[in-house]
């Protein structure tokens, strides 16, 4: 790690220090910049201009800063800026596209009783405060992967990488292939182009795919080599009036669950 020298971004002096300690340079070359950002910092500019910011130092050092993206004020982290043009549109279209693979770090009460595996719960804002999130089953589509790194008496550190897109569902079946497992289930909220990638993956280690299906209708699961379907005709979303491509509906998330919890 290369910590900064320069008053602008990091001196001992500086204002520019967030609660979670200060900022260091992880690695810069011509084209963008890598900064663990501590907690407590704002990312960007908020609208008010209430409080200095990563991108206002980083601005004053370099002069020209382009964002891919950000983190919250509160989130520590590993945040990538551009320092052309042609490097900002490259980057984001990497965040847009969903090949960025992301980690996340926590520290969780308890120890899971499983300490590795895969959640696959649809999540909503809490209606006790915003910016916390509950499952539901009429929230956004949300599958994360989960393992605990380290157990304490009461807590567990775990990492969490949220699963999106094709390149994702791919790399999954074959880490649990490489672990021996023999068969998989995709899930409600799975999109065409990830169960796709992943019943092709599955099948060329020889690995048969199950669909327990919402968002993709069963003609479309069939179309990409799926081997089963689960829970019959009844549940086929296609006969949905006016759903949408790689979407649930939310009448049919409620009846899905309800099958599958029949059966």
């Amino acid at each position: 790690m290369k910590d900064t020298s320069i008053n602008a971004v990091d001196g001992h002096d500086s204002p520019f220090r967030g609660s979670g300690g200060g900022v260091s340079i992880l690695f810069e070359n011509d084209d963008f910049v890598v900064i663990n950002k501590p907690a407590g910092l704002l990312s960007i500019p908020d609208r008010m201009q209430s409080e200095p910011s990563l991108k206002d130092k980083l601005l004053e050092k370099y002069g020209n800063i382009y964002t891919v993206h950000r983190l919250d004020k509160g989130t520590s982290g590993v945040i990538v800026f551009a320092r052309n043009e042609d490097t900002h549109k490259h980057l984001s279209q990497q965040f847009e596209e969903r090949s960025t693979r992301k980690i996340y770090a926590g520290l969780v009460i308890g120890q899971p009783a499983i300490p590795k595996g895969v959640i696959d719960e649809p999540i909503t804002e809490h209606f006790a405060g915003k910016g916390v999130m509950m499952t539901d089953a009429k929230g956004k589509p949300a599958i994360t992967e989960y393992e605990v790194a380290e157990s304490f008496r009461s807590y567990s550190w775990m990492q969490f990488h949220i699963l999106t897109g094709p390149d994702d569902a791919r790399q999954m079946v074959n880490q649990w292939a490489d672990q021996g497992f023999t068969s998989f289930k995709a899930y409600m909220y799975i999109t065409r182009a990830e169960l796709g990638a992943a019943t092709e993956a599955a099948h060329k280690r020889g690995i048969k795919v199950t669909g327990h299906l919402c968002a993709v209708g069963f003609r479309e699961a069939a179309a990409l080599g799926i081997d089963n379907l689960e829970h019959g005709i009844v549940v086929d979303t296609e006969f949905v009036p006016d759903k949408k491509a790689d979407v649930c509906p939310a009448q049919a998330a409620t009846f899905t669950a309800a099958s599958c919890s029949r059966s």
